[in-house]
């Protein structure tokens, strides 16, 4: 009880931070979990995770954003508490419109169709922001659109669609975009500015799709030529 006290009390001091120091955004990454079966209560973990959550965010000014940030190993093998984006989304949708997801590129299994789940978040209202990077097994935090450009035009052909959209626009527009990457071996300069370049690439080709074409294919159910109408762009 002393070290969950002293936890909401830590909650409480960033969000002191956060007023002085001027920005309006708090992330925040729970390294919580469990590595062997009957280690804990797993529902009494939910109910816990939620109290800590909700205590940072009533303490939260009311033009702050709270991006809740999910992964879905490490360093609980076993369990984690924010395991995944559907966890992340259902706590932001009991916290309120304050709150919402923030996706790490590196933070999914092999073979996740990401930009699936940004077209749900978007829809839902609940997109927040991106810790942008690439992976190849998992969380590698190599320069972002490095290893799969093709995933990260994927994803803002989603996030173009929707700023599209009356009913998603105002999610897709507001959306916080930060590097979260490990430069090793490349000069860190210089790895930014390739993120930076090719996070902006992606955007710029995901702009050239033919929604109208597109649109119309999609309808029609013309697979080939809907298929084909997004990879011109890219």
């Amino acid at each position: 009880e002393q070290v969950r006290r002293s936890t909401i009390d830590h909650f409480v001091d960033c969000v002191r931070i956060t007023r002085k120091m001027g920005p309006r955004a708090i992330g925040v990454w729970l390294a919580d979990g469990t590595n062997y079966l009957g280690q804990d209560h797993l529902r009494s973990r939910k109910h816990r995770l939620w109290e800590g959550l909700k205590a940072l965010h009533d303490a939260m000014d009311p033009d702050m954003t709270l991006y809740v940030e999910y992964k879905f190993f490490e360093p609980g093998f076993y369990t984690t508490d924010l395991m995944d984006w559907g966890m992340s989304f259902l706590v932001c949708q009991r916290l309120g419109p304050r709150a919402k997801v923030l996706v790490d590129l590196g933070h999914h299994g092999q073979g996740v169709n990401i930009e699936h789940i940004i077209s749900i978040l978007l829809d839902e209202g609940k997109l927040g922001g991106f810790h942008l990077n690439a992976r190849k097994y998992a969380d590698d935090d190599l320069m972002a659109g490095s290893i799969n450009p093709l995933e990260l035009f994927l994803i803002f052909d989603q996030i173009v669609d929707a700023a599209l959209h009356p009913d998603t626009a105002e999610c897709a527009v507001s959306i916080s975009y930060m590097l979260d990457q490990s430069h090793n071996i490349e000069g860190s300069m210089e790895g930014i500015i390739q993120s930076v370049m090719n996070t902006q690439t992606a955007f710029a080709k995901a702009l050239l799709v033919d929604r109208v074409t597109l649109g119309a294919a999609q309808k029609a159910g013309d697979v080939i030529l809907a298929n084909r109408t997004v990879m011109d762009a890219y």
